[in-house]
């Protein structure tokens, strides 16, 4: 499975950083590069962000879907990701069950404003090129899981209404999982960014006479009450590859992203270059990961 894993994982990276590297002519663009909706149109900011997130928040998503699939026991799974990107919680998800032999047919669809150039080629990738506000039928119809992967925090107060509303019009299964990725500089700190945008979905699933299933234990202590605005971390700061044995990163791009500015071969030919900021360090510690796995259920 290690071996499965981080083979995938290498063989994207590298896929990625060559695709990269071809536009160092236009690295400098990255000057302050600022992560938010619009700025991923650009292939470069896609391939930016990549390089920099896609194992850690792939180790992530495969972490927290183990704490799922150890109380999901049914053998088809549809999945509705709101703001996917470029898939990254697919391919965990996809890997997840073939690396664990389970027989799970997958139906999964992502819904993002802007369409990547890595998204997944797979049949059982369903992709809406759509604003989530948009869309209007009832699209969480007879769903199991919804992820929302590291969007939280992007979705303003009337957008978390519509989500509610969708909630509220569609047919929803007696029993419904969310799996939220959240965004923090320290999953310690109790500043996680998303929470409280979460909070507002899982009380209004609460006034639809959904409970939340404290039974199930998706990385939780089993005696803890879990609430709209529970979380779970790693309790130690470490190194990824500390605790997930199949996390990797190719140490010959990491070498060269870490220190990019001295990397670039037009480094020093204008002014700009002088005051360069492009360098990125690939998240690889514990501390950014804070994720919640949640079961609602309704009995009547």
């Amino acid at each position: 499975m290690t071996e499965i894993i981080q083979a995938f994982i290498s063989s994207y990276i590298e896929d990625v950083f060559k695709n990269f590297k071809q536009k160092e002519a236009q690295w400098c663009n990255l000057q302050n590069f600022d992560l938010h909706t619009t700025s991923y149109e650009d292939k470069l900011n896609q391939e930016y962000y990549l390089l920099k997130y896609f194992p850690a928040y792939f180790t992530e998503y495969y972490n927290a879907l183990g704490k799922f699939f150890k109380d999901y026991k049914k053998n088809s799974l549809k999945v509705i990701s709101i703001g996917c990107g470029a898939g990254i919680d697919f391919y965990a998800l996809q890997l997840y069950i073939t690396t664990n032999g389970l027989n799970i047919e997958l139906d999964y669809t992502c819904i993002d404003i802007i369409d990547w150039n890595y998204k997944p080629n797979e049949k059982n990738f369903n992709f809406i090129h759509a604003d989530i506000n948009d869309i209007k039928d009832n699209i969480f119809d007879d769903v199991d899981l919804i992820i929302f992967p590291k969007i939280l925090t992007e979705l303003d107060s009337n957008t978390i209404k519509h989500i509610i509303s969708l909630l509220e019009s569609s047919s929803l299964k007696d029993e419904l999982y969310f799996l939220n990725s959240y965004i923090t500089d320290d999953s310690h700190s109790k500043q996680i960014d998303g929470i409280k945008q979460f909070a507002k979905i899982c009380n209004a699933l609460q006034a639809q006479q959904y409970v939340i299933d404290n039974s199930a234990n998706f990385g939780f202590n089993k005696h803890k009450q879990i609430s709209c605005l529970s979380y779970a971390y790693l309790r130690e700061h470490q190194g990824l590859r500390a605790i997930f044995k199949f996390f990797i990163y190719p140490q010959e791009i990491l070498d060269i992203l870490s220190e990019l500015e001295k990397n670039c071969n037009y480094a020093q030919e204008s002014i700009e270059c002088s005051q360069c900021n492009i360098g990125t360090f690939p998240m690889m510690n514990t501390k950014y990961i804070a994720y919640l796995v949640i079961k609602f259920n309704n009995d009547n």
